[in-house]
């Protein structure tokens, strides 16, 4: 279907592939253990500091989880409870149909995202279907601090990482200021509003067809 070389895709997941799961949400809120002693510990000093600090960074959620549970240390028998929470997902339905559609055309599918290494592991695990469909992933990591989108380094990094042209990349994200940052850096973006804008997207870069 595509005359010339075929670009890659990279697909940010919270908000684009998956969507929230409100009623996994309150499962695990509801069945999380001693919750008034969870309260008590998040007026502890230690806390209250982590959190600004974190607050101010814009951090990810599995950055809050980690940080905050070594800063708390009774908080570390939450962590798995929120790395739950922040994977307190759903597929969105009709965009997993146009991930295969565009495996069905042998595009190289990749993840992009700025959830942590742990909470990607457990939503591999989860959904193995779907996350099977892509060829490789850049998520953040403890090692490099958790540096995410839209950082310049994070765009250089899965270039390097996923042996990736970044002139060849079409990033589908769900906040603008990633896609304005792929720009400045000749990454072709879609801003993703919901699956139908999507596909109407792809549909006019000659990706999928109107027939699929």
């Amino acid at each position: 279907m595509i005359k010339d070389k075929k670009p890659v895709i990279a697909f940010d997941l919270h908000g684009v592939v998956f969507r929230p799961d409100y009623k996994e949400i309150a499962r695990i809120i509801f069945a999380a253990p001693q919750k008034y002693k969870l309260f008590l510990s998040l007026l502890d000093p230690r806390f209250i500091i982590m959190m600004s600090s974190l607050i101010k960074k814009i951090a990810v959620p599995e950055e809050y989880i980690m940080k905050l549970s070594c800063a708390v240390p009774y908080l570390k028998k939450y962590v798995q409870p929120g790395i739950a929470l922040a994977n307190a997902q759903k597929p969105q339905i009709e965009t997993v149909k146009l991930i295969h559609q565009l495996k069905d055309q042998n595009i190289d599918l990749f993840v992009f995202s700025n959830i942590g290494e742990r909470t990607y592991e457990q939503l591999v695990k989860k959904f193995p279907d779907i996350m099977g469909l892509f060829k490789g992933a850049l998520v953040t990591s403890a090692q490099d601090n958790y540096i995410k989108k839209p950082h310049p380094q994070i765009f250089k990094k899965f270039a390097e990482q996923c042996h990736q042209d970044l002139n060849n990349l079409i990033f589908i994200d769900n906040k603008r200021k990633n896609i304005h940052a792929a720009l400045q850096y000749g990454i072709d973006g879609i801003y993703f509003k919901n699956p139908h804008q999507l596909k109407e997207e792809l549909i006019r870069r000659n990706l999928i067809s109107t027939a699929l």
